[in-house]
């Protein structure tokens, strides 16, 4: 069975982790983020190398970014880091990996794994929420575990995909 990697790549640091099929982690790393796009894409497929090199196995590779990939232009937009911004983020990291990689918003992340496998696992909702003093910056997301939410919440569906881990 292969191994999965997940990456959250951050303005400051980029940690990586290496799970093994039963979701045991295997390995953690974490190192500054470089300053730039091209430097950002290069210290993640180093990170990548190095796990796979351990771990004997060509893995399958998810990143949160703090931002999101415009479903109209393919690009990253809102993203803190703003060496991301305007770049074809999952297909340069494809590009350089060599395969298909999955990525999401951080915040989307954090809030699905909650539901899934973190406190909120059982409970039929999560929220996750940060706010920024910038506009456009505050969110609020949920992962519907397919449990009515308590009164007064909304619950928003991740795709299949994100869901699934597929």
């Amino acid at each position: 069975m292969t191994h999965r990697i997940g990456i959250d790549l951050g303005g400051t640091k980029t940690e990586i982790i290496l799970l093994a099929q039963d979701g045991r982690e295997i390995l953690r790393r974490r190192r500054p983020t470089p300053p730039g796009y091209a430097a950002a894409l290069r210290n993640i497929a180093d990170l990548v190398a190095e796990a796979e090199q351990e771990s004997g196995q060509v893995c399958t590779v998810g990143v949160g970014i703090p931002g999101c990939i415009s479903p109209a232009t393919g690009l990253v937009k809102n993203a803190n880091s703003n060496a991301l911004n305007g770049h074809a983020f999952d297909r340069d990291l494809a590009a350089l990996l060599g395969r298909e990689v999955r990525v999401a918003n951080d915040a989307n992340c954090f809030a699905l794994s909650e539901a899934v496998d973190g406190a909120a696992a059982g409970r039929g909702w999560c929220s996750a929420s940060s706010s920024a003093p910038a506009p456009g910056r505050d969110c609020g997301e949920w992962a519907d575990t397919g449990r009515a939410a308590p009164p007064g919440r909304g619950v928003r569906p991740y795709p299949p995909a994100l869901a699934t881990g597929g």
